[in-house]
């Protein structure tokens, strides 16, 4: 059995001790989430308040809305299952690393599975790397047959991540990340999600990232307080 599913079944047997509670179950996953990838810090709460700005602009509430907040604060859990290896490689992946790594959407989907109350986030961590042009993975779906909420939440990671300073590049501006946007409707990203983007103000998106890089939390995790930058 390889590394990442025994990783795999070992969290999945922590889910189902922790499966009667969905808040503490959302707790647990946000630490080990950020314990292991620590590159990306805020990243998961920026995505989750583009997200919820975009579904807004659509009209998307209730369940449905509720449903993306989870998926986007969990869209890339399935990378705890992956190795350290090539998870934190500082360097450009190979072919063979980058298999084991487009199997994290997959991955995740099958961790939170096991929690009853965040089944409907399903769509969003599975195929939150469709492209709209049916370029992307893992099921490499096209147009509407990609799950609206995972179309949403693309054009919402994608900003985060022009936006935000990584080990090997600076941050674009956000006129600079808007127009690689709009270079990617219809390819990477669907039109009337991206229009939705685009309708949001630009001070409202600074807001977010201003916001989201001051929120850190202390939980108590195995007796010992962590303060966890989502």
């Amino acid at each position: 059995m390889n590394k990442p599913v025994q990783i795999n079944k070992n969290i999945r047997h922590g889910f189902n001790l922790w499966s009667g509670s969905a808040g503490t179950a959302l707790e647990g996953l946000n630490v080990l989430l950020n314990r292991r990838d620590t590159g990306t810090g805020g990243h998961s709460l920026r995505v989750l308040r583009y997200t919820e700005a975009i579904a807004e602009e659509l009209g998307i509430q209730g369940p449905e809305l509720e449903a993306l907040r989870i998926g986007a604060l969990l869209h890339d859990i399935g990378k705890i299952a992956i190795p350290d290896s090539i998870l934190l490689k500082p360097g450009s992946l190979n072919r063979g690393e980058w298999v084991i790594m487009k199997t994290h959407p997959r991955l995740g989907a099958d961790l939170i599975s096991v929690v009853k109350s965040l089944q409907p986030a399903i769509p969003i961590v599975l195929h939150h790397h469709e492209w709209y042009n049916g370029s992307g993975y893992p099921d490499g779906l096209m147009g509407e047959e990609i799950p609206l909420g995972a179309r949403i939440f693309a054009v919402a990671d994608a900003f985060d991540a022009m936006t935000s300073v990584r080990p090997y590049r600076s941050a674009m501006d956000v006129e600079s990340a808007i127009k690689e946007l709009k270079a990617g409707s219809g390819t990477q990203f669907c039109p009337a999600c991206l229009k939705a983007f685009l309708n949001l103000e630009h001070k409202n998106l600074i807001n977010i990232y201003a916001e989201c890089k001051k929120e850190a939390e202390p939980i108590q995790l195995y007796g010992v307080q962590n303060y966890i930058d989502l």
